[in-house]
């Protein structure tokens, strides 16, 4: 397989429901994703695709989300958590949707503070 991947970062706060029941303070992070695509051929030049075109996707997925609170946006559809889990499958599902054919979502992986990672991989 060949992949490629495209990072981009947004400010965002959130507030979870904690196993308890009760709701942690509201609280902002400057989230960082990293999301990788593959294929098993490249295209006709060569590439997966166009780091570009991928760029943008996740611009402007992430730009969804950037400077909100994630209890107010599409993450929470249906009553999520908007944990760092859901916030990584929301993107994975919209970026997904927009690739090439032939050329498949690996994962996304993103943090919400140093050193803690969460990863989806559909």
């Amino acid at each position: 397989m060949f992949a490629i991947e495209i990072a981009e970062s947004f400010q965002a706060a959130h507030q979870l429901q904690l196993a308890d029941g009760q709701m942690e303070d509201s609280h902002s992070h400057l989230w960082q994703v990293l999301l990788r695509v593959g294929t098993a051929r490249l295209d006709s030049i060569d590439t997966v695709m166009d780091f570009h075109q991928l760029a943008h996707m996740l611009r402007n997925t992430v730009g969804q989300l950037a400077d909100r609170d994630l209890g107010q946006t599409p993450v929470v559809a249906g009553g999520a958590n908007p944990s760092a889990e859901k916030v990584a499958e929301w993107i994975a599902r919209q970026v997904q949707r927009q690739l090439p054919t032939g050329v498949d979502l690996v994962f996304v992986r993103i943090s919400e503070a140093e050193n803690c990672w969460a990863i989806y991989e559909p």
